[in-house]
C-alpha cells in the first residue's frame, strides 16, 4: 500500500514539474471534477492534456492552492477513497441520480405558484426549474461539476481558500496526501446556496426577463446581478446542446465571481465605468471547458471563440486595442453597434493572458481580477504584459509544433486555420469530426482533399467551408463537395477547381454565397448558378467565364451580388 502512495505522489509531483509554461507548449490547464465513487480509475498522465492551474501566478496561498491540486489529482487516481470524498463533500452517487422535487414554496422572481415548478438543492446550487425532469437534472450535475472546476482554476478568488490557506499551508509536499487529508475537517461552505432558473423554452425566458433586461432576446443565458441568479431555459435541440453549455459556463462564472467569492461590490456591477472588457473576456474563456471521461481542461487553440477571433484578426486584419476594450465600462460596450467584434477580442486577449507563455502574464490578469470584483487575495503584483496587437497576432498563430502538443481535444465543430503554419501533418493530430460546420483551412501549404475529408468526417455537416489558395485537386474536390450538401457559404477562391464543379454546385441547394475568384472555371457553371434558389453572392472574377456568361447571369438573377470584390 505505501508503495501505490508513493507512486501516487510522483505522479502528481511529475505533473507538476512537466506543466511549466515551455515546456511541451502546452496551452491549457488540466483540472479535475467529482466522479462517482465506482467511476475507474484514471489511468492516462495528466501531462498530456494541459498544465496544473497555479502555474506561472505567484501569490501566498499557492502552498494551499498547490495541496488541494493534489487533493483533486488522488481523487480521479482513487474515486473510491473514502477520505477524499468525505473531506470534498462528495457523495458516493452523482447528482444526476437525484430527482427533482415539486418546489412548495412561492418564487418571488420569476413569479412561480408553489407547485408549478420543479427544485434540486445540490451541495452549492438552489435549481428552480419548469424544463422537463432529466434537463433539470443535466444542469444540476453540469453546475456543481463546473463550481469545482472553477475553485481549481480560481483558487485564490474562492470563499473556501481562505480556511484552505490556514489548514492546508502547513501539510507536508512530500507525505501522503490522502492520510493527511483524514485529519482535516470536511469541506463547507459558508454562504448559501447560488440559485440558477430554467425556463421551460426560450419563449418563456424572454417574455419573462424581457422587462428586467430588455437586451435578452438576443441572448440564450443570462445573470443577473440584482437577483442573484442564473437565468437559461430548457427545450434545447440536441444540435444546440453544446452552445446552451458553453453559455451556462459563461454565465455561471459571472455568478461564482460574484457568489463564490467575498467581494465587496455590493449591490455595485463589476466593470461599469472601465475594464468591462475582463468581465466579459473570462467568462467567455471559461466557454473552452472541455469535458472527458476523467479530466477537463480549460483554454486552448482549438476553442471555439478563438476560431471567430483568428478569422477576425489573422484573416480580416482587424484590429482593436487593449488599451480601448480596458477604457469602456459595461454601458459604453452596450452602445456599440460591433458587439460581435468587441466580444471576439476581448476574449481572444483573455485566452492570449491565460494561456501564452508570457511571463506573469496570468499572474497580472488575476491581479485585475481582484480589483474588478475588489475579492482580498494574495496574488503577487505583475508588470503589466506588452499589449500591442502584433502580440495578440503572435498567439493566434499556430503552428504543426503547437498542434501535436495540444492534440488531445475533442472533435471540433468550428475550426479556423487560415494564415497559421499548419501543413498535412499538424491536421492529421486532430480528431476526424462528424460535426465540423465550419472550417477554413485558407492558404495552407500542400492541403489535399484527403486532409479535408479526414478532418471531416461527414461532409453535410458543413455549413461554411473556404480552401482559398490551396492546392486541392480539381476532380478530389468535385468528388468531396458532391456530399457536402448543406453548404452555404463556399470560398474555393485561387484554387485549381475547374468547370467540373458544376456537378458538385448542383448538389448545394441552401448556397447562398460562392467565391470563385481566380480559379478555372469557365461558363460550363453559369446554369447551375442560375438554378440555385439561395445564392446571394457570387465572385468569378479572373477566371474563364466569359462576359457573355457573366450577362447571362445578370440578366437571369438581376438581384445577384456579382463580383463584389475589388480585384487588381
Amino acid at each position: 500500500m505505501r508503495h501505490v502512495v508513493v507512486i501516487r505522489f510522483l505522479a502528481v509531483l511529475c505533473l507538476a514539474q512537466a506543466c511549466v509554461p515551455g515546456a511541451g507548449a502546452q496551452d491549457r490547464s488540466v483540472v479535475f471534477f467529482p466522479l462517482g465513487a465506482n467511476a475507474d480509475a484514471q489511468s492516462n498522465n495528466a501531462t498530456a492534456f494541459g498544465r496544473l492551474p497555479n502555474v506561472g501566478v505567484a501569490c501566498g496561498t499557492n502552498d494551499a492552492w498547490s495541496h488541494y491540486l493534489r487533493v483533486w489529482a488522488n481523487h480521479h487516481q482513487s474515486p473510491q477513497d473514502a477520505s477524499i470524498r468525505s473531506f470534498l463533500g462528495i457523495s458516493d452517487a452523482n447528482v444526476s441520480a437525484v430527482a427533482p422535487t415539486i418546489g412548495r414554496a412561492t418564487v418571488k422572481f420569476p413569479v412561480w405558484r408553489p407547485g408549478s415548478y420543479q427544485k434540486i438543492d445540490t451541495p452549492h446550487f438552489q435549481i428552480l426549474s419548469r424544463a422537463d425532469a432529466a434537463f433539470t437534472q443535466k444542469v444540476a450535475e453540469d453546475a456543481e461539476r463546473f463550481y469545482w472546476i472553477w475553485t481549481q482554476i480560481f483558487f485564490p478568488f474562492w470563499e473556501g481558500s481562505l480556511n484552505l490557506e490556514r489548514t492546508m499551508a502547513s501539510l507536508s509536499k512530500d507525505g501522503d496526501i490522502v492520510q493527511q487529508v483524514r485529519e482535516l475537517a470536511p469541506l463547507k461552505s459558508s454562504r448559501p446556496r447560488m440559485r440558477v432558473v430554467i425556463f421551460r423554452d426560450a419563449n418563456e425566458y424572454q417574455t419573462t426577463l424581457v422587462r428586467d433586461e430588455p437586451g435578452v432576446a438576443q441572448s440564450t443565458g443570462y445573470y443577473s446581478d440584482k437577483w442573484k441568479t442564473t437565468f437559461v431555459y430548457g427545450g434545447v435541440d440536441q444540435a444546440d446542446e453544446v452552445d446552451a453549455t458553453a453559455t451556462r459556463h459563461h454565465e455561471w462564472t459571472h455568478q461564482l465571481f460574484r457568489e463564490a467569492t467575498f467581494s465587496r461590490l455590493g449591490n455595485r456591477s463589476p466593470g461599469e465605468a472601465k475594464e468591462f472588457w475582463l468581465v466579459e473576456g473570462i467568462a467567455g474563456y471559461m466557454e473552452s471547458l472541455a469535458v472527458f471521461n476523467q479530466h477537463a481542461t480549460v483554454g486552448g487553440w482549438d476553442s471555439e471563440r478563438l476560431q471567430y477571433a483568428r478569422y477576425r484578426i489573422l484573416v480580416g486584419g482587424d484590429e482593436l486595442l487593449l488599451s480601448e476594450l480596458r477604457s469602456e465600462g459595461r454601458l459604453a460596450v452596450q452602445r456599440r453597434s460591433d458587439l460581435s467584434r468587441w466580444y471576439a477580442h476581448a476574449i481572444a486577449q483573455t485566452h492570449r493572458l491565460m494561456d501564452s507563455d508570457e511571463p506573469n502574464s496570468r499572474q497580472w490578469l488575476y491581479g485585475q481580477l481582484a480589483r474588478l470584483y475588489e475579492v482580498n487575495t494574495s496574488i503577487a503584483p505583475a508588470r503589466e504584459p506588452v499589449a500591442e496587437q502584433q502580440q495578440l497576432r503572435d498567439f493566434l498563430v499556430v503552428d504543426d509544433e503547437h498542434l501535436l502538443a495540444n492534440s488531445h481535444i475533442q472533435p471540433p465543430r468550428k475550426l479556423c486555420l487560415a494564415q497559421c503554419e499548419v501543413t498535412s501533418q499538424g491536421l492529421k493530430s486532430i480528431s476526424p469530426s462528424d460535426r465540423l460546420s465550419w472550417l477554413d483551412l485558407s492558404r495552407m501549404r500542400g492541403l489535399t482533399i484527403a486532409d479535408v475529408e479526414r478532418l471531416c468526417a461527414d461532409p453535410k455537416s458543413l455549413n461554411s467551408l473556404s480552401l482559398e489558395a490551396t492546392p486541392i485537386e480539381p476532380e478530389a474536390a468535385t468528388d468531396f463537395l458532391v456530399r457536402a450538401t448543406e453548404i452555404e457559404e463556399l470560398d474555393l477562391s485561387s484554387t485549381p477547381v475547374d468547370g467540373a464543379l458544376a456537378r458538385s454546385i448542383q448538389s448545394m441547394n441552401n448556397l447562398e454565397t460562392l467565391w470563385l475568384t481566380g480559379s478555372r472555371v469557365g461558363d460550363e457553371i453559369i446554369d447551375v448558378l442560375i438554378s440555385r434558389p439561395k445564392l446571394q453572392t457570387i465572385d468569378v472574377q479572373r477566371t474563364q467565364v466569359s462576359e457573355a456568361g457573366i450577362e447571362r447571369l445578370r440578366k437571369a438573377r438581376p438581384q445577384l451580388r456579382l463580383n463584389p470584390l475589388e480585384v487588381r
